[in-house]
């Protein structure tokens, strides 16, 4: 009997990588739980749209401008909504607005760069702990070599809440794919020592700063495990039905 073959890897990267080795093969999970993960599945939920992703509300600005004048708008600065852009990076604020029909432009600064650093993978796609079981089937499906969980971290820093989502993922995903790098044992143990998500948001960096603001409803929205079955996906080159985001 020929020995059972080894069972793809799964690893986290704990901030976004300078590069990935054989990322030809590999499934991206793009992890920015507060908030751009959990505000690009609020999109797709309304409407589905055609979204274009910037490094910045100001970049977002400017392509618009150039490119897609009548396009909505969307960004933050300082967790805040800017003046005359259409919607911020509120998931909250996006689940009452409809999209469909439209394009839209968002421009986030952590969640694209760690896009981009994955720009060649077979799949890149965003996760949140809204979606959570959604991209736990799309990783125990994938049969190509690697799933990598990018936390895409917050200012260049380690972000404890994307952190704790990733274990979430790597816990779940485990149950049917054990082969568990270093890091994504790092991520369940981080997991296990903060099994309430919602909690770990509130106490969290960028929860602080959300609730600096004024802006906490936020954190319980991004914190509803398995509210979303959405998948926000990159596309490589058109749109179709499921790509819908591409980078500016």
């Amino acid at each position: 009997m020929s020995p059972k073959p080894e069972s793809k890897r799964l690893s986290v990267e704990f901030l976004p990588p300078r590069t990935l080795a054989r990322v030809e093969d590999c499934l991206c999970v793009i992890i920015d739980v507060v908030r751009a993960s959990s505000t690009l599945c609020a999109l797709g939920e309304n409407g589905n749209p055609e979204i274009f992703l910037a490094d910045s509300a100001i970049d977002a600005r400017k392509y618009r401008d150039q490119h897609l004048p009548t396009a909505a708008l969307g960004g933050e600065q300082d967790g805040l909504p800017l003046p005359n852009f259409d919607f911020g990076n509120s998931p909250l604020e996006v689940q009452e607005l409809n999209f469909s029909n439209r394009q839209v432009i968002f421009g986030t600064t952590n969640g694209t760069y760690a896009a981009r650093t994955c720009q060649g993978a077979r799949s890149i796609v965003f996760g949140c702990i809204r979606n959570l079981d959604a991209i736990v089937e799309e990783a125990i499906n994938f049969d190509g070599e690697r799933v990598v969980l990018v936390c895409a971290g917050s200012h260049n820093a380690f972000a404890l809440d994307d952190a704790v989502c990733a274990g979430m993922l790597a816990d779940r995903i485990s149950q049917s794919n054990p082969n568990l790098d270093d890091s994504a044992l790092a991520a369940q143990a981080i997991h296990h020592h903060y099994p309430n998500p919602e909690q770990a948001l509130k106490i969290s960096d960028s929860g602080r700063r959300l609730n600096r603001v004024g802006i906490t409803e936020d954190l319980a929205y991004c914190a509803a495990a398995n509210a979303s079955t959405y998948i926000p996906r990159i596309s490589v080159g058109a749109f179709d039905k499921e790509h819908r985001i591409q980078l500016t």
